[in-house]
Order: C-alpha cells, then structure tokens, then sequence
C-alpha cells in the first residue's frame, strides 16, 4: 500500500489486520492468474488460438440469441429485481 500502514488502513474500512492482509493476497493471486492466462495464450499455437476463439465467439452469439428470445417474449428485468438479486448475492 503506498503510504499507509496496514492497520490504518484496517480501522479505515472496519476490518481486522489479518482480513485486509487476506484481501491483499488474494488481490495478488487474481493478479498472477491473470499473468499466467496471458501468457498461455500468447504461447498457443494458431489453431489452439483459433479454437479458443471460435468458442468465445459462440458463446456470444449464443447470449445474444438468448436475449433477443427473451426480448421478443416479453420478458424484461426491471431495477427492482437487479437491486433485489444484488442485495441477495
């Protein structure tokens, strides 16, 4: 952290030393997966890059068409029940 200590920073969000400690590490496995997922794909070759990206296109086209059926149904999400499902997750 630049230029707070730890246990500032704990009695800043009302936390424990150890949870802000945790919450850090975590923040660096994230950071380090995400590292790592880079570089693989960097060192596929081009029919695993284009394997991978024909799956992400799919999966596009597939929620697109889900929402447009879903559209075309009737069926819409109002901020109540995003509010609602926020709150419950």
């Amino acid at each position: 952290m630049t230029n707070v200590s730890l246990s500032e920073s704990a009695k800043r969000l009302n936390l424990t030393e150890d949870e802000v400690q945790k919450a850090i590490e975590f923040y660096r496995k994230q950071k380090e997966a995400r590292k790592k997922y880079a570089r693989s794909y960097k060192d596929l070759s081009p029919e695993q890059k284009e394997a991978r990206n024909r799956y992400a296109a799919r999966r596009r086209v597939r929620d697109m068409l889900l929402v447009r059926k879903a559209l075309a149904a009737g069926i819409t999400v109002t901020d109540q029940e995003i509010d609602e499902y926020l709150d419950n997750k």
